[in-house]
């Protein structure tokens, strides 16, 4: 990992820090609980519907939950269907209030098989549809978005929308990814002049294949 990258990752995880004080402690001492509880489903996931390198990392995995416990969102959006689909609906099951949770995917074949993976769980496989649809009514405003949406030309047309239309006066985006320079220098600049609050979780959700997220605060 570059220096520069590591130095960043390290100075947002300060400035987090700040807005959630005590974050780092309170996921030291529960990440291990959150794995234990979800590895089985996760080598299950990259073993029988997708690949390691194609779905959300466990490291991510794992900061999505500890994030869903932290904010107790009251609607999330999940933009890109697959384990992500099935992690929140995991965490619906503890929820202090029960969360509408909206998985959206740019693939009926892949929306079909995510649905398969929550009917297995005996998870609520409701509330999937692809973007068009989902893009052509109105669903309101979510507090919580997840955006692992589709190729990277597919994100870059689709996220002004979502941040624009999609968001309300308070919540979290996380915007996964990064590591990609192309799509990282265009979401840093779609971001300048904004109201979102930027902040690199490379100090939490970065992987072996050096993927990590963006998390926007507003």
């Amino acid at each position: 990992m570059p220096l520069r990258r590591w130095a960043v990752s390290k100075i947002d995880g300060h400035r987090l820090e700040l807005r959630y004080p005590g974050l780092r402690k309170k996921y030291e001492l529960s990440k291990g609980d959150y794995q234990q509880k979800i590895l089985s489903h996760y080598r299950e996931y990259i073993s029988d519907v997708s690949s390691e390198i194609m779905a959300s990392s466990l490291e991510l995995s794992i900061f999505l939950l500890f994030m869903c416990d932290i904010a107790q969102p009251k609607r999330i959006l999940d933009l890109g269907s697959g384990f992500s689909s099935f992690l929140f609906r995991f965490h619906a099951l503890i929820a202090q209030e029960k969360p509408l949770i909206c998985s959206v995917d740019d693939s009926k074949e892949w929306l079909i098989k995510t649905a398969g993976f929550l009917s297995t769980h005996q998870l609520p496989a409701t509330n999937l549809m692809t973007w068009d649809a989902f893009s052509g009514r109105d669903m309101g405003i979510f507090d919580f978005i997840f955006y692992d949406l589709g190729p990277f030309e597919f994100r870059k047309n689709s996220l002004k929308t979502v941040l624009e239309k999609m968001t309300g006066a308070h919540g979290i985006v996380i915007l996964d990814d990064m590591h990609s320079a192309d799509y990282g220098l265009f979401v840093k600049r779609l971001l300048k002049n904004t109201r979102f609050e930027a902040y690199d979780t490379g100090c939490y959700t970065r992987d072996h294949y050096s993927r990590y997220s963006l998390m926007l605060t507003y």
